[in-house]
């Protein structure tokens, strides 16, 4: 026995909600540990059989036991499957998380139990439901759970998707009347980090595909391609997602792709 991992993909009518699920269950007798890159989405964790571990940032370690709501992952985290442990995770899109759950100001990253975000209690019984049931069954379950409490988009929101330009904070506060900042802060509620900062992960993002494709010849092809000043600023971006530099990166994508 090993660590068996999958990632189920989600129905399209689903798309604006979830970008997909992902199951991992240690049937090992010993702890196995793994790391989830950023991905700048809420997360909603849940665990069966036994314990689950994050270790967050300043080296605190949360145990997960039944379900946990963390994000938005802008920084790549550790986390320990014990024993005979599985994990379910729920990977939300965009605003999905705010319509669902509502503002995120207050989270900061830090793991929250779903009951606390919502009113009614509506994930008592959503754990024990998702016991002893394979993937699709999770999935199936979840789909059909959510539903009652995905709320509307309002006009703000379809503003910021609307626009596709370089600077849309200033776009919708001339659009709207508004300061940048009460949009910035608006726009934060939503998706639970900045437009800078949504901006540097795309950057950083672009940066790993073009390493995990090969397609570059000198890491200048990368920072002109991706838009970095410098490298300087490449090597200090991939250290703050993901604690690696990029030439650190590169060797181990060489080493885990390598076939003896």
């Amino acid at each position: 026995m090993a660590l068996i991992e999958e990632r189920v993909n989600i129905p399209e009518e689903f798309n604006g909600v979830f970008s997909h699920f992902y199951m991992a269950h240690n049937k090992t007798d010993e702890s196995i540990a793994r790391t989830l890159m950023p991905s700048f989405q809420m997360l909603m964790i849940f665990s069966f059989g036994g314990s689950i571990k994050l270790n967050t940032s300043g080296a605190n370690v949360i145990e997960i036991t039944d379900c946990m709501v963390l994000g938005p992952l802008k920084k790549s985290i550790e986390y320990t499957l014990s024993p005979k442990a599985e994990m379910f995770v729920v990977n939300f899109v965009d605003d999905a998380f705010y319509l669902f759950f509502g503002p995120l100001m207050f989270l900061e990253g830090n793991p929250v139990d779903p009951e606390k975000l919502v009113d009614d209690n509506c994930f008592e019984n959503l754990h024990g439901l998702l016991k002893n049931r394979n993937s699709k069954e999770r999935t199936e379950v979840i789909l059909s759970f959510c539903q009652p409490y995905l709320k509307e988009n309002d006009n703000v929101f379809k503003e910021y998707k609307s626009e596709e330009i370089e600077n849309p904070i200033k776009a919708v506060a001339q659009k709207t009347n508004k300061s940048e900042r009460a949009i910035q802060t608006r726009y934060k509620q939503y998706y639970g980090f900045t437009s800078k900062e949504k901006i540097r992960f795309e950057r950083f993002s672009k940066a790993i595909e073009i390493i995990q494709t090969g397609a570059f010849e000198s890491w200048f092809d990368v920072i002109l391609t991706c838009g970095f000043y410098d490298q300087s600023q490449l090597i200090h971006d991939f250290k703050h997602f993901i604690k690696l530099t990029p030439s650190q990166y590169l060797k181990f994508q060489q080493d885990i792709c390598q076939v003896d």
